[in-house]
């Protein structure tokens, strides 16, 4: 069946050789045999299948899902051939068979859908931080809802996910004609007095509902809340889409009174988010806050109450990235590829510096632009542009210090709109690619009076720098868990905190060199401690989640439990890479100047109890590929995560290509987007992206300065330990030198004299153990391990952190 239009594609008829018959008038059913042609003969009539189908139909809508049907047909005796009856609906259920979403994107480039979007110009309607799970709920105030009270809807709605941040984009042409429409019907003062009651009253209506709304129940009444929020969605979009037509005198008595319901209803939208969010936090388990949010209704349905999981990596990967294409039948999520390749479309037409949106408040301004995606910890200089993709009451303190606003989205009675008059700020909305186009610190001129801004003059691109900050003796697939955590996971806690630029490099010697852009980290860092300072209950959750995904790791990390299978290792991928977010909270936080006392002891506690099973991870993931996958046992270190889920399936092709990256590999995210490079990162590599890496003066020096962390003065011949076979070779007496230490290296580092690292603080691994052994240690030299060799005569001085060569091998 073809939904829209509703028509017969296709008839398949299978054959029915026995079927069960009741038996006589005393009851009881008994099988028998279908004679021919009968048994081959179509049962139901081509009317009677469309039929059924707008039953079916009728169900999907209603619960605003995919169903599950089963129904059954009795025919009615008198009627000749069985062919008057009645349908009854036996069974309905969610459909839970529904493919990830990588598995159904596979083919969708080239279909109807995509190839629709791409020649459709689109214009933005909202844009928000508003989950997938709570625009499932109310996106059929577009379609049916919208139709049966006001007699027209729009075909489609678009919504465009970046990073958990939603842009919805609706199609111009009949935007145009929609608006039109709904502007002539409210100049029907009857019609439009019933339209702005039923506004307010199913706002109200939703609000006594949400009175009591809580995890427990909040499924149970699901439907309930659908029917009213279909509806209140309607009248909202309608209202604003109808004030953006009227004009004249007369007409804006009515767009006063649109402007009065919307209003009355302002904060709606936020009160069912935080609904939304309060009971996402009571159902989480092995699913985080970000990806339940990106469960649609059904799916979120079907996790709580246990009947199928879909998977974390599913739901992450829509926070991360995606499109979602939805119409009267459903919705289509399409994957990151092609929703950019739609996107980059849809840009092509935005001139180069310079939108055209429309006037809210007139007035003339220069200003420095300042980009705001999420209100969360952002901030704003007095005078500054204020560029979003729309607003909502907790942007009031950001537009009160701005000189203008300017937004993606939105029409005259948008919010940005509406406090733009109030405050008499000049404001144009939307231009669509605002927040595309202009970036943070351009010189940008926002002429409201004719709903034009243009850069003036551009801020000057910041090379990027990358600095080496430590080296550990990893695995890709562990690069992996570290890039992913630190590129998508540190926003979770405080805003604007997630890593964009730094780069992962495997060595020929099978040491994993991370580099960062070291302002960039400062920047980040200091975040933070503001951050948790501000508000020490951040903390409390960054311990709750590290405690969360430590549960499901710590049965691997000692040998408890053993990963079996393809889905195993996905699923401790997902809690290792959640897990590292906090844990990196964890570890920053000591180490910092200003943190108070009370909290840095208290996550210390927490990475002292944790801290021996630290490189655990890798073991675990290296001992599943080594014990079921034997074959693959030597290149192990060097497959993505990707390539290890596949392992059974990868061909000699591609274990060839993996071998060959034993020669150096890496992984290298530059503004937030990440790119693997199966050969060695090379210099050539780096200037295509504009990357510069930064060397260290290491010189033949005699003198090496780092930091006292445990005090003492001592001479002794220098072992280097490079990597961890090297501590087989350390004897009594040694100085060793090495990037950093981990519990592995504690026997060895009792034989010491005195250990010197290019990294860490005073209350790194090494400096731990140091003090407790009683062992000179200098730590965060940053070159010891380029300057020194085995064998060289040195003097540790502890005491002024200082690490002299007294004669070279």
């Amino acid at each position: 069946m073809g939904k829209s239009p509703r028509e017969i594609i296709d008839i398949n008829v299978s054959t029915q050789t026995r079927a069960l018959y009741r038996v006589g008038e005393a009851g009881g059913n008994e099988w028998q045999t279908i004679p021919e042609p009968k048994a081959s003969s179509q049962v139901l009539t081509e009317s009677q299948i469309l039929e059924l189908s707008e039953l079916i139909l009728h169900i999907e809508n209603h619960y605003g899902f995919p169903c599950d049907i089963e129904w059954a047909y009795e025919a009615c005796p008198n009627a000749e051939g069985g062919r008057a009856g009645k349908f009854y609906i036996v069974q309905s259920r969610p459909i839970t068979t529904l493919s990830d979403i990588s598995e159904s994107n596979s083919n969708l480039a080239d279909t109807d859908i995509v190839k629709k979007l791409k020649l459709t110009d689109c214009q933005i309607d909202w844009a928000g931080p508003f989950s997938l799970l709570h625009y499932s709920i109310a996106a059929n105030g577009y379609f049916k809802t919208f139709n049966d009270f006001f007699g027209k809807n729009l075909s489609f709605v678009y919504i465009s996910y970046h990073d958990g941040a939603a842009t919805a984009y609706l199609p111009s042409n009949e935007y145009e004609e929609l608006g039109l429409y709904l502007a002539g019907r409210a100049k029907d003062e009857i019609f439009r007095t019933t339209w702005i009651q039923k506004f307010k009253d199913t706002a109200d209506a939703i609000r006594e509902m949400s009175k009591n709304l809580d995890a427990a129940n909040f499924f149970d009444h699901l439907n309930e809340l659908k029917k009213l929020y279909d509806f209140y969605t309607a009248c909202q979009v309608a209202s604003k889409t109808a004030s953006n037509f009227l004009s004249g005198k007369e007409e804006q008595v009515i767009f006063r009174e649109f402007e009065d319901a919307r209003r009355y209803s302002e904060t709606l939208f936020l009160d069912i988010d935080a609904i939304i969010m309060r009971v996402i936090d009571d159902i989480k388990d092995r699913y985080t806050k970000e990806q339940l949010m990106f469960a649609l209704s059904y799916e979120a349905y079907d996790i709580v109450n246990g009947i199928t999981k879909i998977s974390p990596e599913v739901l992450q990967n829509r926070y991360k990235r995606c499109g979602v294409y939805a119409d009267e039948n459903g919705y289509q999520i399409l994957d990151e590829q092609i929703a950019d390749d739609i996107e980059t479309e849809w840009s092509k037409a935005s001139g180069e510096g310079v939108l055209k949106g429309n006037s809210a408040f007139p007035g003339k301004v220069t200003g420095v632009c300042r980009v705001i995606k999420n209100y969360k910890s952002a901030e704003i200089a007095e005078g500054e542009i204020l560029v979003t993709g729309m607003t909502d009451p907790n942007f009031v303190p950001l537009m009160k210090k701005a000189g203008a606003i300017v937004t993606d989205g939105g029409g005259l009675l948008c919010h940005a709109a509406i406090v733009a008059r109030e405050l008499k700020k000049p404001c144009v909305i939307g231009t669509k690619f605002g927040t595309k186009t202009f970036k943070d610190g351009d010189l940008v001129e926002v002429d409201a009076d004719n709903g034009v801004v243009r850069v003036l003059k551009r801020a000057e691109e910041k090379e990027i720098v990358l600095s080496k900050y430590m080296s550990r003796e990893h695995s890709m697939f562990y690069a992996h868990v570290w890039n992913e955590s630190n590129r998508d996971c540190f926003d979770e806690y405080i805003h604007d905190t997630n890593i964009k630029n730094m780069l992962f490099v495997r060595n020929e010697r099978g040491v994993l060199d991370v580099y960062y852009d070291l302002d960039e980290l400062k920047t980040i860092f200091d975040r933070i401690v503001k951050g948790i300072i501000d508000n020490p209950s951040i903390l409390d959750t960054v311990i709750e989640d590290f405690y969360t995904h430590w549960k499901e790791l710590l049965p691997y990390l000692n040998g408890e439990k053993h990963i079996s299978s393809s889905g195993d290792l996905k699923s401790f991928y997902t809690h290792y890479m959640r897990w590292w977010g906090p844990m990196a909270y964890i570890f920053v936080i000591p180490d910092r100047e200003g943190m108070p006392e009370d909290l840095r002891v208290k996550a210390l506690k927490v990475r002292k109890e944790t801290q021996e099973y630290s490189d655990e991870g890798d073991r675990v993931y290296l001992e599943y590929i080594t014990r079921t996958l034997p074959n693959l046992g030597q290149i192990a270190h060097l497959m993505t995560p990707e390539e290890a889920y596949r392992g059974e399936t990868l061909s000699p092709e591609e274990i060839a290509e993996i071998e060959r990256r034993s020669s150096g590999c890496g992984l290298l995210t530059i503004q937030g987007n990440t790119h693997f490079s199966p050969t060695a990162v090379t210099e050539e590599m780096l200037k295509e992206f504009g990357i510069q890496l930064a060397s260290l003066e290491v010189s033949d020096t005699e003198e090496i300065k780092g930091a006292s962390a445990s005090t003492g003065r001592v001479q002794g011949r220098v072992k280097m330990v490079l990597v961890k076979a090297d501590l087989a070779h350390v004897a009594e007496g040694d100085i060793m030198i090495t990037y950093a230490t981990s519990p592995d290296y504690v026997p060895a580092m009792k034989k010491c004299s005195g250990i010197v690292t290019d990294e860490g603080g005073v209350v790194c691994h090494a400096a731990i153990v140091s003090r407790e052994l009683g062992i000179p240690c200098v730590v965060g030299t940053k070159i010891a391990t380029q300057v020194l060799k085995d064998g060289d005569l040195v003097e540790v001085d502890a005491d002024n952190g200082v690490v002299w060569v007294i004669k070279r091998k």
